[in-house]
């Protein structure tokens, strides 16, 4: 609840404007079973009127008439009145729930920018795609649509219940009696659930990830043959998301189904007994129509409990993939500052680097100087390490010891981008953005 907070706080006026409304929805709902108590047991019968004074001398009438056209008419207004909060409230969740996703977006997107090349040399782009997508669009609807039905149902709790105990203490405390078991099968489903998530996000994953790495190696693919090599890795990871999708949904339907038994349980307990209670007397047929409408009313609220915590369950999946990149440091963390003018004399000085994976010095002790204006070929075979000079020289790879000076300035020193932007690159492998010939030339 903490990063769910942290997330939305930005946008704190939106999420309070949308939970004001929301709570007067709720509480406004809870009146119209009492306008149809008053037409039972006031125009029908001759019992003292239950409304508020204000609301009774807005209907009232001499004839019977009159008086129901205007308890009609009064509801109709009223409904008006929901209406233009719902309207108000449906925007204010969306306009908080989307800005979330925005300002979510943004700040992983950047975040990537931002890690380093090791990082993103040994990650999946198929994980960190779906991750920048899925999850986060998992996030905006649990902000859209069950943050707000937390305080929906607790409004309407705390309202309907106090209608229902005016009427009679004892049948509320029947009809809310299985209350506690349904939360507790909430809760019991919550943690059987939350690893499902998990892993069905993981599968979803590896799914996307074998489409990208396809798409990208399309020619490579179609050069070999492989065709159906890949389409059959694809079915088979297809096949995985699909059972595990399955077992999630097997878990839910059994949710759903034990959820529905106590529900109807509750609901027919309750009309059994109401209707003894009117027989005898000891409530009006008004308070037992307005009674069991209070039960309908607060009773599938509750029962979305299970899809409120189901839900929950998949966004804490969710933000923990998110904070898992988010908790990577960027590069820049390890930033110089010098930004003087680069006159280009480049000098290795007893460089000595190896890959974390690896126990072997790539570079040991190596040794050169480049002099501005000078041009040079270094030659050597594969994996001898051409490429690692120039990652090294910009600092996309740090060495283990020596030093790597411009200009008599050790690299350490220059400001990445600022050092980066001084050196012309052109890679080994090709990448065309969906730009102009010019612009793409002009990113090197």
């Amino acid at each position: 609840m903490k990063q769910l907070i942290k997330i939305g706080k930005n946008h704190k006026w939106i999420f309070f404007l949308g939970i004001g409304f929301t709570i007067l929805l709720s509480v406004s709902r809870s009146f119209i079973p009492k306008s149809i108590e008053y037409v039972f047991d006031t125009l029908l019968g001759e019992d003292v009127p239950n409304l508020p004074v204000c609301a009774i001398d807005l209907v009232y009438a001499d004839d019977f008439k009159t008086h129901l056209a205007g308890v009609a008419i009064g509801l109709a207004l009223f409904s008006l009145l929901r209406a233009a909060f719902m309207v108000v409230n449906s925007v204010a969740k969306a306009h908080f729930s989307e800005n979330i996703a925005r300002d979510l977006r943004n700040k992983m997107y950047s975040h990537l920018q931002n890690l380093s090349y090791t990082y993103h040399n040994n990650a999946d782009t198929g994980d960190l795609i779906q991750r920048s997508t899925t999850d986060i669009d998992t996030i905006r609807m649990f902000f859209q649509n069950h943050v707000f039905n937390i305080f929906w149902i607790a409004g309407l709790a705390v309202s309907v219940i106090y209608q229902m105990v005016k009427i009679d203490l004892f049948l509320t405390i029947i009809s809310l009696i299985v209350l506690p078991v349904t939360v507790g099968i909430s809760i019991f489903y919550f943690k059987k659930i939350e690893k499902i998530f998990t892993e069905v996000e993981e599968s979803e994953s590896r799914l996307t990830t074998t489409v990208q790495e396809n798409l990208n190696g399309v020619r490579v693919v179609k050069a070999f043959s492989n065709e159906q090599y890949e389409i059959d890795k694809f079915v088979e990871k297809n096949n995985e998301y699909k059972e595990k999708s399955l077992r999630m949904y097997y878990k839910m339907a059994n949710y759903w189904s034990t959820s529905d038994l106590i529900t109807f349980t509750q609901y027919c307990l309750t009309l059994v007994i109401g209707s003894y209670y009117a027989i005898n007397g000891n409530i009006s047929t008004g308070q037992l129509i307005a009674f069991i409408m209070f039960v309908q009313i607060i009773v599938w609220p509750i029962r979305n409990l299970g899809r409120i915590v189901a839900e929950y369950s998949k966004t804490t999946v969710s933000i923990a993939r998110l904070n898992t990149i988010f908790d990577v440091e960027d590069e820049y963390v390890d930033n110089g500052t010098d930004k003087r003018k680069i006159d280009g004399k480049i000098e290795f000085k007893n460089v000595t680097f190896k890959f974390d994976d690896s126990s072997e010095n790539l570079l040991d002790n190596l040794s050169l100087t480049i002099n501005p204006g000078e041009t040079i070929a270094l030659i050597g075979k594969t994996g001898s390490g051409k490429s690692t000079l120039i990652k090294l020289l910009i600092r996309l790879l740090d060495y283990q010891s020596g030093s790597i000076e411009i200009d008599g300035v050790p690299i350490a020193q220059y400001n990445k981008k600022y050092l980066r932007s001084n050196i012309g690159v052109i890679l080994q492998e090709p990448f065309l953005y969906s730009k102009t010939v010019q612009e793409n030339i002009g990113i090197t």
